[in-house]
């Protein structure tokens, strides 16, 4: 089994561009905090779906992440759903492992919930 090469390290959290472009619309307070408090939903459904074997399933909510990720400049997470994407397409199993995941989702969110603060002042 091949596994994709992971995301790279030197990809920022959030890309500075997408987030300039969200607070000049007045838009990061509002949409950060919709993705952040939905993540760990969408995880857990990945998961479950994961564990149950559904693939298309997977692939589905892989996609729907990797979108909205890239959509709100999460540059590294949605390299991360490309990748499980990928994966599921080729038949060789998700990765990153869940830790992985999960430990990128928290730096992810962590960081977007900074930009919502800021923004917010």
């Amino acid at each position: 089994m091949t596994r994709p090469a992971p995301p790279s390290a030197a990809l920022p959290l959030l890309d500075p561009a997408t987030v300039a472009s969200l607070r000049q619309l007045k838009l990061v307070d509002r949409l950060y905090p919709v993705f952040i408090t939905a993540l760990p939903g969408h995880l857990a459904s990945l998961q479950a779906a994961i564990a149950a074997g559904d693939r298309q399933a997977q692939r589905m909510i892989a996609h729907l992440l990797r979108g909205s990720s890239s959509q709100l400049g999460a540059l590294a997470l949605s390299q991360a759903f490309a990748a499980i994407e990928d994966a599921i397409v080729q038949g060789d199993g998700p990765w990153p492992t869940s830790a992985e995941l999960d430990a990128l989702s928290q730096a992810t969110a962590a960081a977007m919930g900074h930009e919502a603060q800021t923004s917010a002042r």
